[in-house]
């Protein structure tokens, strides 16, 4: 009984707890691009369609792309290797979590940047100067007393990245968790086979990821989703084992 009061407790904090971004008018859409659309050429012409429908909704006030949102239960991690600074792995190197987004992706789901800028048109195509951003918790223990923006990282066996702007902290992989240091590639440069495209609207989210699959559908009718749901659905998921060791241990805890 006392187990299970302490993990009741224990959920309820997590529950309650503020994830920093506003994800309840957001939905995603998630695709795997590199399947459906083996030609890049149409698949750009997809991605460009499909932004363009999506902005068209009513409702609709920003649209974004990413390969990775928050609490995805498949996240992507990559070593990356800091001059100067000596990281955990056998090469020095740190295992951090990334993501790659696009122009429009912190506005959509009301992520702050706290220092430098956003992505923009200026981070488009392989021939643009390579960029990211970090969190705050990457920019503190990557360049402690440094201001990070201006900084260069760069990912094991390939190109150096200019850092062009801090964006606020925020859960990654689960509601409640400490702040881990979170890098965002410019998606642009880097074209990834796999995107969620999400959108935000003034209105009911659940209503957005059914008007999404339609408009998506409109271009594509054999179009398969890897995922459609509002935002804030994602970050319920990472609650489901703790909700059920709750009711597992409070039932244990009752027959005793």
């Amino acid at each position: 009984m006392v187990l299970a009061a302490l993990l009741l407790r224990s959920f309820l904090a997590a529950s309650r707890a503020d994830i920093k971004f506003d994800a309840a008018h957001a939905a995603y859409a998630g695709i795997n691009l590199a399947k459906q659309f083996p030609d890049k050429a149409a698949r750009a012409r997809f991605i460009d369609d499909a932004e363009r429908r999506l902005a068209a909704l009513p409702g609709v006030t920003s649209v974004a792309r990413t390969d990775r949102l928050p609490f995805a239960l498949t996240g992507n991690v990559s070593a990356i290797e800091i001059a100067g600074l000596r990281g955990p792995l056998r090469d020095g190197a740190f295992s951090v979590d990334v993501t790659n987004v696009s122009a429009g992706y912190f506005d959509t789901l009301r992520i702050p940047i706290v220092s430098g800028r956003a992505f923009d048109a200026r981070d488009r195509g392989k021939d643009s100067m390579p960029a990211v951003i970090v969190n705050e918790t990457a920019a503190r223990r990557f360049w402690p007393g440094r201001e990070a923006v201006g900084q260069h990282l760069k990912v094991r066996g390939d190109r150096e990245w200019t850092v062009v702007g801090v964006s606020a902290d925020h859960p990654v992989r689960a509601v409640g968790e400490a702040p881990r240091p979170f890098v965002h590639f410019a998606i642009d440069q880097l074209s990834p086979g796999f995107v969620s495209l999400v959108a935000r609207t003034d209105g009911s989210a659940t209503a957005l990821a059914a008007a999404m699959r339609r408009e998506l559908l409109a271009i594509e009718p054999r179009l398969a989703f890897m995922g459609m749901e509002p935002v804030s659905a994602m970050a319920n998921v990472t609650l489901v084992p703790s909700r059920a060791a709750t009711w597992l241990l409070g039932a244990f805890g009752a027959l005793a």
